[in-house]
């Protein structure tokens, strides 16, 4: 899966910038993709982009990040929609698309694999279990939460290497290093207990020389 923040209009406009090809909202806070949901329950008249947020993303775009528009906007010339979406050849899909609704199982034809994967002892995608992550310059840290009322062991795959993975309880305050973990195919992987309605920390910042 992936984690996402959501922000407003004003915050795009004045905040946003590309760097080293994540779009920047603050310094340390970045992302590689931007989507663009269309209208909504929460939004329901946003069915077309103004000026100013068509011309902002096309500048994001430009300048390497990615976007995804979940709305087929107007396509007549008076449109500012039209800015956004007519861009699309000259650029190239690898960094804007539009898709309504987007189906694929994967962001990969963003260059964004899952950051997070969670199956069960089958091999199955684990139920009831929600996660977010937060990286820092030199550590990655995931909270993983068991939504379920019966203890269950998640195998997780994450988008992480070259760093041991150590288990936190936020309970206890313990914390050691996971007994069993591999890093595989740019991931790295470890099984996790988790008590019924418990949560744990994986915490990423001791270097190794696994690959």
């Amino acid at each position: 899966g992936y984690a996402y923040d959501s922000f407003n209009e004003d915050a795009l406009l004045n905040l946003s910038k590309v760097k080293d090809g994540k779009i920047q909202l603050s310094p340390g806070v970045s992302y590689g993709l931007l989507v663009v949901p269309g209208p909504h329950k929460l939004s329901p008249q946003t069915k077309v982009l103004t000026k100013y947020t068509a011309e902002k993303l096309l500048r994001l775009v430009k300048d390497g990040g990615n976007v995804l528009l979940c709305y087929q906007y107007p396509e007549n010339s008076r449109s500012p929609g039209f800015i956004a979406k007519n861009t699309i050849e000259q650029i190239g899909k690898r960094h804007m698309m539009t898709s309504r609704p987007f189906l694929m199982e994967s962001f990969k034809i963003f260059g964004l694999d899952p950051d997070f994967i969670a199956t069960n002892e089958t091999g199955a995608k684990a139920k009831k279990i929600t996660w977010t992550h937060r990286r820092g310059s030199e550590f990655d840290i995931y909270f993983i939460s068991n939504q379920k009322d019966s203890a269950q062991i998640v195998n997780l795959s994450l988008r992480v290497i070259g760093k041991i993975p150590e288990i936190f309880d936020p309970v206890t305050g313990d914390i050691q290093e996971a007994k069993t973990w591999k890093i595989k195919n740019g991931r790295t992987e470890l099984p996790v207990f988790l008590d019924r309605n418990a949560s744990v920390f994986v915490v990423l910042q001791q270097p190794t020389k696994l690959t």
